[in-house]
């Protein structure tokens, strides 16, 4: 089963597959797997248990889900068991990559509820997707990082480096600053449209008077505003585009659900 082929069944099924689901998907693709099977990879440890979910209607009562990563898992365990690997050698490849899995998710949940930084939970995202083979949403995200809006991410970093620079006995040269100033400038306009580009671009302006004119007033708070906008822009950005994701927001809210 081809990559084309894995996102495109993983697209049709974003809430997850059954265990039914799963067993005919693979058999329509000429990978038998039993029932039994896949009951012993979870036992095992190999699979992540599914989760009980309500059928729509009333007294459907609710069904066993896995998620839509688990027939990555299951092709991954069958590839290295053509391989001549162990039961117990899978069992620890795979405990290796479940403990860095674990210590990005307690990240994740740090930056998503805690200390909101959602620029740091994408690429811990990233690199969960990575390595949990959900290579679709992994793409998704690495896309996410190329948009004009990402950076934001340096202006928030150069602003406050120009002015460190600019401080009394500093060894740059004024139209040094003053050309990084203008690429500043520009980012920002390329980055945002309406009121925040008008705000930020008007602070920006304050900030290049300051360093073309020895006598001009103090620019902390320009500074400031200039950094706390761009932060702000990018944690907006980056949680919007999550979010909209069904299986990505899904992801998001059953790691703060889950126990501490």
């Amino acid at each position: 089963m081809d990559e084309a082929t894995l996102i495109e069944i993983e697209r049709g099924h974003q809430k997850g597959f059954t265990s039914v689901e799963i067993l005919d998907v693979l058999a329509s693709h000429g990978v038998q797997l039993s029932e039994a099977t896949l009951r012993k990879y979870v036992q095992l440890g190999l699979l992540p248990r599914s989760v009980r979910v309500g059928r729509k209607g009333k007294h459907q009562g609710s069904q066993g889900v896995y998620p839509v990563h688990v027939l990555r898992q299951i092709l991954q365990i069958k590839r290295m068991m053509a391989e001549s690997y162990t039961i117990e050698q899978i069992q620890r490849e795979f405990l290796f990559i479940r403990n860095d899995v674990e210590q990005l998710e307690h990240e994740v949940l740090k930056y998503s509820t805690k200390d909101p930084n959602f620029g740091k939970v994408a690429r811990r995202l990233y690199n969960i997707f990575r390595l949990t083979g959900r290579y679709a949403a992994a793409a998704y995200l690495r896309e996410l990082f190329d948009e004009p809006t990402t950076i934001l991410y340096q202006v928030a970093a150069l602003v406050r480096t120009i002015d460190e620079a600019a401080q009394p006995g500093a060894a740059f040269d004024r139209e040094t600053l003053l050309a990084e100033a203008d690429v500043l400038i520009m980012s920002a306009v390329a980055a945002l449209e309406g009121r925040a580009e008008a705000d930020m671009v008007r602070h920006l302006l304050r900030i290049r008077d300051t360093l073309a004119r020895p006598d001009a007033p103090d620019r902390t708070q320009d500074v400031h505003e200039v950094s706390t906008a761009a932060l702000d822009a990018v944690n907006g950005y980056f949680r919007a585009r999550l979010v909209a994701v069904p299986g990505i927001h899904r992801y998001l809210e059953e790691l703060a659900a889950s126990p501490a």
